[in-house]
């Protein structure tokens, strides 16, 4: 479902780890279809960022999601929310999409998965496998605002090539942190 044009805003945003001041009374707005990449040095507030937006750690001020946001955030250890008891199709099967098995399927091709690869245990896959299920998982979610905090990081080269065609095919918002200027230039 499209957002509104009014994806998120910010207001007097302010984050502190003890003494060390990230965010100030920042504030900024980001619209419909916006695509957004975050570069820089470690240690300067990406991750925070992402993580004020997707509301997952305490701060101070308003992060305000706009009409119909709704926002799939990906981080580094996105694959611990992963099901071990799960194949990996059951594991696509319950996210919100309403995705075919067929296309579920299909969509897991992309990433490397086909034939019996599908029923493998998430217990049993290693960790660039679980990092390929959870990108599939928040592209086929219901989002129309992607945050992605390092998606590129343990990916081989067709996993890579996967995930940004979904990103350019993405319809919605994307906000995305890497440090491959190549991935960001391409998407």
């Amino acid at each position: 479902q499209p957002s509104g044009k009014h994806v998120l805003d910010l207001k007097q945003i302010a984050k502190y780890y003890g003494k060390t001041k990230i965010f100030d009374h920042t504030s900024a707005s980001i619209m419909k279809n916006d695509k957004i990449a975050l570069i820089g040095a470690n240690g300067l507030g990406k991750s925070t960022l992402l993580k004020i937006i997707s509301q997952t750690i305490p701060f101070e001020g308003t992060c305000s999601p706009g009409h119909n946001v709704n926002i799939s955030y990906y981080a580094q250890h996105q694959i611990d929310a992963l099901n071990y008891k799960n194949n990996i199709l059951e594991e696509l099967s319950q996210t919100d999409s309403e995705y075919t098995e067929l296309e579920l399927r299909s969509i897991l091709g992309s990433f490397l998965f086909s034939g019996d690869d599908v029923f493998k245990k998430i217990k049993n896959l290693s960790g660039g496998e679980k990092a390929r299920v959870a990108l599939a998982k928040a592209l086929i979610s219901k989002a129309n605002f992607l945050v992605m905090d390092e998606p590129t990081n343990d990916l081989d080269v067709e996993t890579l090539r996967a995930l940004e065609e979904g990103l350019l095919d993405f319809p919605g918002c994307s906000m995305v942190i890497s440090h491959d200027r190549w991935f960001l230039d391409r998407i």
